[in-house]
């Protein structure tokens, strides 16, 4: 209980001769934040936004029409849609960023390198897993109809669903 109370009030004296260090540190000078968004590229970038928009709107209707004209196809084209969203989401962001920000190229090269490095280790299941389907979509191992462990593989319009023996899907 003792050595309780010595370790409160040691860290109570710890905090009482730390705090007028903190207190000391300046606020933050809006000015110098303010002065690395660039104005007139926040506008561009609302226009860059509007752009994505519609071009999103006509990846969409493109992999729609190409689903229903390729039904066996159908989950390649959902496939290639998604990862052509994703690459246009990415490819705004950036672009935004870079009209947006006015940062020095070695800060950019830094941010750059610590999010791939964080983003490569945080994937690299993610793509393993990614690459093992592409390869069950290009190879086709299983049909509509095939048994597979007392599941049957029924189509039921947009993509192959599963059925237990049970009946119930």
């Amino acid at each position: 209980m003792r050595l309780h109370r010595f370790l409160s009030l040691f860290a109570g004296l710890i905090m009482l001769v730390s705090a007028p260090s903190a207190l000391a540190q300046e606020a933050p000078d809006i000015g110098k934040l303010a002065g690395l968004v660039r104005w007139g590229g926040v506008l561009l970038s609302a226009v860059v936004i509007a752009g994505s928009i519609v071009v999103l709107r006509i990846v969409g209707g493109v992999a729609t029409r190409l689903g229903t004209r390729f039904t066996s196809r159908r989950l390649l084209v959902q496939k290639l849609e998604s990862f052509a969203r994703f690459v246009l989401f990415i490819a705004t962001a950036v672009v935004c960023l870079g009209l947006s920000v006015g940062l020095d190229s070695t800060a950019v090269t830094v941010i750059g390198g610590a999010l791939a490095f964080a983003v490569g280790f945080a994937m690299r299941d993610l793509v393993a897993a990614f690459i093992a389907g592409v390869t069950i979509m290009f190879d086709r191992p299983f049909q509509v109809g095939d048994p597979c462990e007392s599941i049957e593989v029924r189509d039921h319009g947009s993509a192959p669903t599963s059925q237990t023996d049970s009946g119930h899907e």
